[in-house]
């Protein structure tokens, strides 16, 4: 489900002001801050299958799979949610396996079998070429990033790769009569470059497992519907990326940060995850977040100290800034644009636009 340019749309009047040609933004008498909107209550998700990962059993199924075998036969009879766990889990181990769809399954005395759909897209003439333009689309990728950066770097390099290069697939809403399962896979978000955000995350975590940084993909509810998004390991810490919402599909901001490793405290201002699911790590830490990082997370509003971090940017470019709390952000909101601050900021002028998220308490400048 995609969400940026909702919020977008949901500050045209900010934007319009800016977008008109307008070469300051006058006080406003009338300007009122946004409502505060109840974050969601933290789901946690009971671990399932972590052991069996390990198993030879599943082992065999992945190898088969990998093989290209549409029927998947593993010794001894599974339980039942094995047997679902097997299916959701192998997604997130090998998400290049992107051609199994639907399946019916039959546990015997001795023996269980997954009898797999391809998904619409595929055939048994195309999925080995098709597998192989898709592990060369990633080693195009992995080739690209240099060899001595840190995770952090190689997380950040992939996270704006995969915006910058994927056009969200709107098809899903507007055509689903000529839509093929191919949206939902890594190999639509990185050799057809269109995706929804199941092929966005799947995508993702492919090339983490290729960079030995481990990730995964989690799903859930969001205020716009059901939901996608990843999950990645960095200096002994889990994080959130949720590149699809990060995807701004814009040429004046093709790429923002916003979703780029949070954690469970800003998942809550948007989302909450299903529990049925094989994992969903604990994210509480916001050290390596886009905003702490960049050192523009602001617990208070002080035009000097934002105008002295934003000088840098230059022309072009964009400044993210997230507030704490709802009250400093609206404290922000209400200096920025009720009282035109934001014509302080260096470089800020006729060309420059902005634009607001309620939910996250961030504003984003374009220059």
């Amino acid at each position: 489900m995609k969400s940026g340019k909702i919020i977008c749309t949901a500050f045209s009047l900010f934007l319009s002001v800016i977008l008109a040609g307008c070469s300051m933004i006058e006080p406003r008498e009338t300007f009122t801050p946004p409502e505060y909107i109840k974050p969601y209550e933290i789901v946690e998700v009971e671990p399932k299958f972590q052991e069996d990962k390990n198993s030879d059993w599943y082992r065999d199924f992945c190898r088969q799979a990998g093989e290209y075998e549409t029927r998947i036969v593993v010794d001894g009879k599974l339980d039942k949610e094995l047997v679902k766990g097997a299916f959701r889990q192998i997604n997130n181990d090998c998400p290049d396996i992107f051609w199994l769809g639907s399946c019916r399954y039959d546990r015997g005395s001795k023996r269980t079998v997954w009898d797999f759909d391809l998904i619409d897209g595929c055939s048994e003439d195309t999925i080995e070429t098709m597998h192989a333009e898709l592990e060369k689309s990633a080693d195009n990728i992995i080739s690209m990033i240099p060899e001595e950066v840190s995770d952090y770097e190689k997380i950040l390099f992939v996270h704006d790769y995969i915006a910058l290069h994927t056009e969200y697939d709107n098809s899903i809403e507007f055509d689903i009569e000529n839509t093929n399962g191919l949206m939902y896979t890594a190999y639509g978000c990185l050799v057809d470059g269109k995706a929804v955000c199941q092929g966005y995350a799947e995508a993702f975590t492919y090339i983490m497992n290729r960079l030995g940084i481990e990730s995964g993909v989690c799903n859930g509810d969001t205020y716009v519907g059901g939901h996608a998004w990843n999950y990645v390991l960095l200096d002994g810490n889990y994080y959130w990326v949720d590149i699809t919402w990060d995807d701004m599909d814009s040429e004046i901001m093709p790429v923002q940060h916003s979703y780029f490793l949070f954690n469970d405290e800003m998942l809550t201002r948007t989302r909450r995850l299903d529990p049925y699911q094989n994992f969903a790590p604990v994210c509480d830490t916001e050290s390596h977040g886009w905003f702490s990082r960049n050192e523009t997370l602001f617990d208070s509003y002080d035009i000097g100290q934002i105008a002295e971090t934003a000088k840098n940017v230059g022309a072009g470019e964009s400044f993210e800034m997230m507030f704490t709390d709802y009250d400093t952000y609206c404290k922000a909101l209400t200096q920025l644009i009720g009282e035109g601050d934001m014509m302080n900021i260096e470089g800020f002028g006729v060309n420059s636009s902005y634009y607001c998220d309620d939910r996250n308490y961030i504003v984003n400048i374009i220059y």
